[in-house]
């Protein structure tokens, strides 16, 4: 005759086992019931770039004499040549996509 310790340990056990069988039996179940999940692959295509390019602005001469109008003549170079780099980037970035 078993006692009944012995007897509580096998059936806990049992049932352990069988929790376990249930459990992976419900993930599996569970895992296929889900449609597998589409994958799009995007290729990146070039398109051509058709844009003309912006003509370099005309700069003003510096003069020779009068710190105060080189100054002013200098600084209005200045400004022309970054708004036409600003030009050429926002031109490269429309044709790369960036």
């Amino acid at each position: 005759m078993r006692l009944p310790r012995e007897r509580a340990e096998r059936h806990a056990g049992g049932l352990a086992s069988s929790l376990a069988t249930l459990l992976l039996a419900s993930l599996l179940t569970g895992c296929a019931a889900w449609a597998p999940a589409s994958q799009v692959e995007a290729w990146p295509v070039s398109a051509p770039c058709i844009a003309k390019r912006p003509a370099a602005p005309v700069l003003p001469a510096v003069p020779a004499h009068g710190i105060f109008e080189q100054v002013q003549a200098l600084l209005a170079r200045e400004q022309l040549r970054a708004a036409h780099v600003r030009q050429l980037e926002i031109l490269l970035d429309a044709c790369t996509g960036g």
